[in-house]
Formats: C-alpha cells, structure tokens, sequence
C-alpha cells in the first residue's frame, strides 16, 4: 500500500500540535491489525487483539488463559494486571492525508 507508516501516538500528536480542524476524517480503530505484547514479565507474549476490546479477553481468545470467572482464576490470572501490555498496529497515511494535515 503506498503512503508512509507511521506511529499511532506520532499521529495523534501531531494532529493534536497542529490545532487545525479543517480537515478532520475520522478512523476506525477497529479496522486494522492489533497484537498485544507483555512488556515487564517474565513469560513473552504477542497474541492477535481486538480495538476497542481488553487484554483479558484478548488472551482467552487466543487460548492462554481461560474463563477469568471460573473458580479462582480471578486470583490465577493476577499476572496480567501486574505486566504492562503494549498494543500496537500498523496504520498507513496516504499523500492526500498528509497534504490536509
């Protein structure tokens, strides 16, 4: 796909610092490719997610945990509030974008 990779948070800075609304296209999140990553513990993990969704239910859907409210997983599972997670996706700008920028 032709345009430029860029950073979601590099994007959302510098449409926020150029503090012009004459262009404005609104984008779904939801549309584009997520992972999840664990980025402090031990175990290393990169599953596929869902935007808008949650990390719980990111890691059941890929198999490496279970129902969080089944017996005492809630107390199992504690790990995952303890990691950080990082979500990340590639989005793609083409010139027209950065022309209204």
């Amino acid at each position: 796909m032709p345009g430029c990779r860029l950073n979601l948070l590099a994007v959302l800075v510098f449409l926020a610092c150029k503090g012009e609304t004459s262009f404005v296209e609104k984008i779904n999140l939801g549309d584009f490719a997520w992972t999840v990553s664990s980025r402090n513990s031990g175990r290393n993990i990169t599953v596929q997610a869902k935007v808008p969704g949650g990390i719980f239910s990111d890691l059941e859907n890929a198999g490496i945990i279970g129902n969080i409210y089944y017996r005492f997983n809630d107390i199992e599972y504690r790990w995952i509030g303890e990691t950080d997670w990082a979500y990340s996706a590639e989005i793609y700008m083409n010139k027209e974008h950065m022309e209204h920028s």
